[in-house]
């Protein structure tokens, strides 16, 4: 069944955001990407043809769609920053592919940006999509708690 409502995001486990953080300064100085559960993730290849942006490929973005209508859905898409000029958080470029023509791909998914500009896991920010845009609903910090 197709879930609605985006899931909060203290629903992310610390060692799911943890595995997060791992995967994105594997990829460093290219941005990482992936699909993350409560309690896992999956790292994605970026089909990205630069370093400082991600695109899922054709093939993944078929079957997050098949996922997101099955019995375990992922809760979130996630993808880093790996490079110092990259906003922390959402950037526009972020925005306008999440939500081509100001409406979202994936509205029930939380958008995960992990800060990794620095060459170390900083943490990350959630993002759900609120009133006709991206609104930060969460922090973590680089050993996954929550820090709002």
């Amino acid at each position: 069944m197709l879930r609605r409502e985006t899931p909060p995001a203290h629903s992310l486990r610390p060692d799911a955001i943890r595995a997060i953080g791992a995967a994105a300064l594997a990829a460093h100085p290219r941005e990482a990407c992936g699909l993350a559960w409560a309690d896992r993730i999956e790292t994605l290849p970026n089909a990205a043809l630069t370093d400082d942006c991600f695109r899922l490929h054709a093939g993944d973005a078929l079957r997050l769609e098949r996922m997101l209508r099955g019995p375990d859905p992922p809760l979130a898409v996630w993808h880093s920053h790996s490079r110092s000029s990259h906003a922390e958080g959402m950037s526009d470029l972020d925005r306008r592919c999440a939500a081509p023509r100001g409406e979202p791909l994936h509205p029930s998914l939380l958008q995960i940006v992990a800060d990794v500009r620095t060459g170390a896991f900083a943490g990350a920010r959630a993002f759900a999509w609120r009133g006709g845009g991206f609104a930060e609903v969460a922090s973590f910090a680089s050993d996954g708690a929550v820090r709002t």
